[in-house]
């Protein structure tokens, strides 16, 4: 037994001296004099590394790193109403917003049927420009559940809402599905 305690004891010495020897210097910190055998001059210093690109920041599910899928074909006379709230509505938080959705049908996320699909909240938004799955943030509410119904916390103020039908990917049908979009107050409440 104290023979392959020895033998282990010396293959992990080994491994230790390969380490090191690979690496015999921590690396510098950019901005920070270097040298050293295979380093840099004492002279020279290290550069920063090049800044990481400027990309929005990720909210939510990582839905832009998903393949992005055809857009499902819209029904023709699909058509999304936003019941409630009325236009000019003074509403207090959290309001209640209520849809109709004629000529297709409500799904939860991730079910991929024909002349199906689910509703996402646009607040103080439009519809996405760009091909590819709605957002997932503040501005861009999922209702992935298949719901017509649900209620968001908004803060005192004026606000705009408007419905978009996702498909089971979260894709906008072709062409969107839209809702009017309307323009609510949102009052301060008082404790």
């Amino acid at each position: 037994m104290r023979r392959l305690a020895l033998i282990g004891g010396a293959v992990v010495l080994a491994w230790l001296a390969w380490w090191v020897w690979l690496d015999p210097a921590p690396s510098p910190e950019p901005g920070s004099p270097v040298a050293g055998p295979g380093r840099p001059a004492a002279d020279q210093t290290v550069a920063p590394p090049p800044p990481a690109p400027d990309l929005p920041p990720v909210s939510g599910m990582p839905r832009n790193s998903l393949p992005v899928a055809e857009p499902a074909p819209a029904t023709p006379a699909a058509q999304l109403r936003l019941v409630r709230p009325a236009d000019g509505a003074r509403v207090s938080s959290p309001l209640t917003v209520e849809a109709t959705l004629i000529g297709m049908r409500l799904v939860a996320a991730g079910v991929d049927e024909p002349n199906a699909g689910h509703l996402h909240v646009l607040v103080d938004t439009g519809p996405p420009a760009a091909a590819g799955p709605i957002p997932s943030d503040p501005h861009h509410v999922d209702w992935g559940s298949g719901e017509a119904t649900g209620e968001i916390d908004l803060p005192p103020g004026r606000h705009t809402l408007q419905l978009l039908l996702g498909d089971g990917s979260h894709v906008p049908h072709r062409p969107p599905v839209l809702s009017e979009r309307v323009s609510v107050i949102v009052e301060p409440t008082t404790r």
